[in-house]
């Protein structure tokens, strides 16, 4: 301080500026590492908390997908039972009738002979397969000069089949109202030698 009193003016003006100048130099240094370094701080911390974040995310448990249960299986239906031969053979080898027919004919010629027929036939099944036939009817005999004749014909018929052998056998009544009633019995035995060659027995 005694040297700096000693100076002349001038150069304690240029010494005073000289320091001002020195002084406000350092000032702004320290003032821009002050302001820059918690810039840098800052610019240090972000690469830090990402870091942090990305190690905050690889600790944290993934959040696995839960697994759908499995579809419940339907139950198959169950099979149809299908009935067995030896129920269809009962439900067809039952009693039963099989068709009904009537037949008519009228026979009419030139010398006045009138012939008239009106025969209903009803066909039934037994329960072993076999077959009866039931026939019955009004006939009806004109001549010229003859009195006209009535016919009632009542037949039974039995048919039985057991491979190779048919058989049919038949008994009937033709009642008349001027005759006297008539019976009638017929057979017949078929026997199959071959399947083109069949022997048979009638008897009438």
């Amino acid at each position: 301080m005694l040297i700096f009193g000693c100076l002349p003016l001038q150069w304690r003006i240029i010494l005073t500026l000289g320091f001002l100048t020195l002084g406000t130099t350092n000032l702004q240094a320290a003032t821009k590492n002050n302001i820059s370094s918690p810039v840098l701080e800052n610019q240090n911390l972000v690469p830090n908390l990402t870091t942090v974040a990305n190690a905050v995310n690889t600790e944290e448990p993934s959040l696995q997908p839960i697994p759908s249960p499995p579809p419940l299986e339907q139950p198959s239906p169950a099979p149809e039972s299908s009935p067995s031969p030896n129920s269809q053979e009962e439900e067809t080898h039952t009693f039963g009738i099989d068709n009904i027919k009537i037949n008519f004919r009228n026979d009419l010629d030139n010398s006045g002979i009138e012939n008239q027929f009106l025969e209903p036939m009803a066909q039934f099944h037994l329960k072993n397969g076999n077959t009866i036939q039931v026939k019955t009817g009004f006939n009806t005999f004109q001549q010229p000069e003859i009195d006209k004749i009535y016919n009632i014909p009542v037949t039974v018929t039995y048919y039985a089949e057991m491979e190779p052998i048919t058989l049919q056998f038949g008994i009937g009544l033709d009642l008349f109202n001027r005759l006297p009633t008539a019976v009638n019995l017929n057979a017949e035995l078929d026997v199959a030698v071959s399947p083109s060659l069949t022997l048979a027995v009638i008897v009438n």
